[in-house]
């Protein structure tokens, strides 16, 4: 009877803390540059995905449910889809699940042909949150993309300002 009490009560302690946890990442996260692993910069020669999508993540931990591994090609494409995640993603993931449902993944440019809808960098959602940590990088992208559309000319990377 004893180990019964002291067994309920850490398991109820546990449950709790777990629950406590849950709600801080999930109220603190928000949206952030993150690579889907679809987009992979070929001039380097190692494939390393660029930040392409404007996802939801929370506050600490990493939550991917489809990201593109690299494959074998030459171009690192071809790899397998599958979930990314860190240990507080996978101890959380049917969570992140429900939460990402309601703060879908965006596609940060309409010519990476991604399969989400694009941002628009001048209306934001009405719900669109920025991560409170790391959510700058998205700012500045979003900046310059919208200084792109502007100044074409001007911002691209084969024409030198005047």
């Amino acid at each position: 009877m004893k180990y019964t009490k002291h067994i309920l009560k850490y398991s109820t302690i546990t449950i709790v803390g777990y629950f406590m946890v849950f709600f801080v990442l999930w109220f603190g996260g928000g949206y952030k540059a993150r690579p889907s692993g679809m987009t992979r910069d070929p001039l380097l020669g190692t494939g390393y995905p660029l930040s392409d999508t404007a996802e939801w993540q929370p506050l600490f931990g990493n939550c991917q449910p489809i990201y593109q591994w690299p494959g074998d090609n030459l171009d690192w494409s071809g790899g397998d889809v599958a979930p990314r995640c860190d240990l507080i993603g996978w101890a959380y993931y049917p969570f992140w699940l429900l939460i990402k449902s309601k703060n879908p993944t965006y596609a940060l440019l309409e010519k990476d042909a991604l399969s989400y809808d694009v941002l628009n960098s001048r209306k934001l959602p009405q719900d669109f949150k920025f991560h409170p940590l790391w959510g700058k990088d998205l700012k500045d992208a979003l900046e310059h993309i919208i200084e792109q559309e502007n100044n074409p000319k001007k911002a691209s990377p084969g024409n030198p300002p005047d």
